[in-house]
């Protein structure tokens, strides 16, 4: 009796204790946190070196998110100097066998959107004065991995249908949105 009574609370625990710490969702906090958006900038983060070997470029990475902003969000507007960031982040790991020869690559790509809002800073001397804080608005990271071959190809296909996510939601959040095709 009690060893099914521990195993009953053993479970009950394993089961709703992960549910009970989870953090906020994000619409808790932004209810709709694209909303009013209406340009960006694209951020390229540094690649690791392994990215040359397989054909993928800075250059690269950046005109495919600009085409697919393009072609999927005509109305969003994608300048230097927008307050929004779309963040795109590529990590990289080679996979070679015993020999030393390329068997392929694992990676995983995050792509976010970062707006900074002011955060009150209080203090004695100037308590009128503020800092700005990153705020995450949207985020997709991806894992995958393949042989060197398909690397380009891959990631353009997970970039394409990031964007076409990324779209969706935004006029989800911007009612009147006009979603490209």
């Amino acid at each position: 009796m009690k060893y099914n009574l521990e195993k009953t609370l053993l479970t009950m625990l394993v089961i709703v204790l992960p549910l009970a710490w989870t953090a906020p969702s994000k619409a808790v906090i932004f209810p709709k946190p694209l909303e009013g958006i209406s340009e960006v900038r694209i951020v390229i983060d540094k690649l690791p070196p392994d990215a040359f070997t397989l054909n993928i470029t800075e250059k690269a990475l950046k005109d495919t998110v600009l085409t697919l902003l393009n072609r999927n969000l005509p109305e969003l507007k994608l300048t230097d100097s927008a307050p929004v960031d779309l963040n795109v982040s590529l990590a990289l790991i080679r996979a070679t066998s015993r020999t030393g020869s390329y068997l392929g690559y694992y990676s995983h790509l995050l792509v976010k959107l970062v707006d900074y809002v002011r955060v009150p800073y209080p203090s004695v001397e100037a308590p009128e004065f503020y800092r700005f804080a990153k705020a995450l608005l949207w985020e997709r990271g991806v894992l995958f991995g393949g042989s060197s071959e398909d690397a380009w190809g891959q990631l353009e296909n997970i970039l394409t249908e990031t964007m076409e996510r990324f779209a969706t939601d935004y006029c989800y959040d911007n009612p009147g949105c006009r979603k490209g095709e």
